[in-house]
């Protein structure tokens, strides 16, 4: 009776163990499993920091192109300034000689007017 009972307490223990063995290769898998996923997670992580990288880069090679045309812009600005004060200057020396040759002109009509006894202004002056 006693044999029976111990082969008895044997085989309920045996099922146990192997209830136990098949628990543990459950927990296995679902690890397994889990590790895949954390591993596909990490993958995705390190391509969107590629990508954040990547996005980063390509704005700072913008912002420096940007600061690029805008230097260019003023250099031309500060071009075309100085052609447009050389050609003012030019176009106030040209005024002053044309002037300068009408003052001439003048002086030298005046006297031709004076000496020969007035033209229009003089007939005005006498009626």
């Amino acid at each position: 009776g006693a044999e029976a009972k111990h082969r008895g307490e044997l085989e309920a223990l045996r099922g146990e163990l192997e209830a136990e063995r098949e628990g543990v290769k459950r927990l296995e898998k679902r690890l397994a499993a889990s590790e895949r996923e954390c591993e596909e997670q990490r993958a995705t992580m390190d391509l969107m920091e590629k990508k954040l990288l990547s996005v980063m880069r390509s704005r700072e090679l913008t912002d420096q192109k940007l600061i690029q045309v805008e230097r260019d812009r003023d250099e031309t600005r500060a071009i075309e300034n100085a052609f447009k004060g050389k050609m003012k200057g030019l176009y106030d020396k040209r005024v002053r000689e044309l002037e300068s040759v009408q003052r001439e002109y003048e002086q030298h009509m005046g006297k031709h007017q004076g000496a020969g006894g007035g033209g229009a202004d003089a007939g005005r002056a006498a009626s």
